[in-house]
């Protein structure tokens, strides 16, 4: 369910217990979403996740599911893990997990960096990796990250709890005595 949209971020509420924040990518708009998560009850740690559309139909595209991939994020060395692979257009899109973080940390990491660069440098299949991604560095802009996170995790804490919710019988109408 759609919660907001702030300086170009989407702000939606999934599935009654994840406030998720995304941003389209500045080449294609509709099929590379940079995703931060925030689960209810856990706010203060923010999962990540990018897709990366690749023009390639490459097989071994779908191999690559559940499976490690090695990244350059903003000029460090990382990793991910390949969630998902869905045909798109002429091309797949491949979602990555990068794993979960520290609200304080991943706040303070791209309020100073103000971008996300990533370029997947190797992955555990034999296939070259031109064959598989023919552009393999993506970027975003994330501006006021700091302000987009802190309105995250304001939605995140105020998910309801079910068990806290409680529908009253409303009074019943009908002749007074």
């Amino acid at each position: 369910m759609p919660l907001e949209t702030f300086q170009g971020w989407d702000f939606h509420l999934w599935e009654e217990n994840f406030i998720l924040v995304q941003r389209p990518g500045e080449i294609d708009s509709q099929s590379e979403l940079l995703t931060f998560v925030l689960e209810k009850n856990y706010c203060d740690q923010v999962m990540q996740l990018f897709e990366l559309y690749t023009m390639t139909n490459h097989p071994d595209l779908e191999r690559l599911l559940d499976t490690k991939v090695e990244l350059r994020e903003n000029g460090s060395p990382a990793d991910g893990k390949v969630i998902d692979v869905q045909p798109h257009k002429s091309g797949h899109i491949v979602l990555i997990n990068m794993g979960h973080y520290r609200y304080n940390d991943i706040r303070d990491y791209y309020d100073y960096h103000q971008r996300f660069r990533v370029t997947i440098t190797n992955h555990q299949l034999t296939t070259p990796l031109d064959t598989l991604f023919d552009l393999p560095t993506k970027q975003w802009s994330i501006p006021h990250f700091q302000e987009v996170l802190d309105r995250a995790y304001d939605h995140c804490l105020k998910i309801p709890d079910p068990r806290l919710v409680k529908l009253s019988n409303p009074p019943q109408k009908g002749l007074k005595t």
